[in-house]
């Protein structure tokens, strides 16, 4: 999942000179989505569209597009890494 200011980085990690392209291929096909209301905000929602990441609208919220709700995916067994 990408949120926050991180809905900037699929844009970044799928240019074949980012240094980390290849991490990120390798777990690409388990990546989730990306918040919609974070991508709003940040300027990220066409950009995450385009490198075929769904966007992710859990939880409706006044005044934004929808959020994430990682406690959702906690729930389920996945693990979360946030930096």
């Amino acid at each position: 999942m990408f949120n926050g200011a991180g809905t900037r980085w699929p844009a970044e990690l799928t240019k074949l000179s980012h240094p980390a392209n290849g991490l990120y291929n390798a777990v690409r096909d388990v990546v989730q989505g990306a918040s919609c209301g974070c991508a709003e905000v940040f300027g990220a929602t066409e950009s995450v569209k385009a490198c075929g990441v769904p966007i992710v609208k859990d939880h409706a919220l006044a005044g934004t597009a929808g959020l994430l709700s990682l406690r959702r995916y906690m729930a389920e067994g996945w693990q979360t890494i946030v930096f």
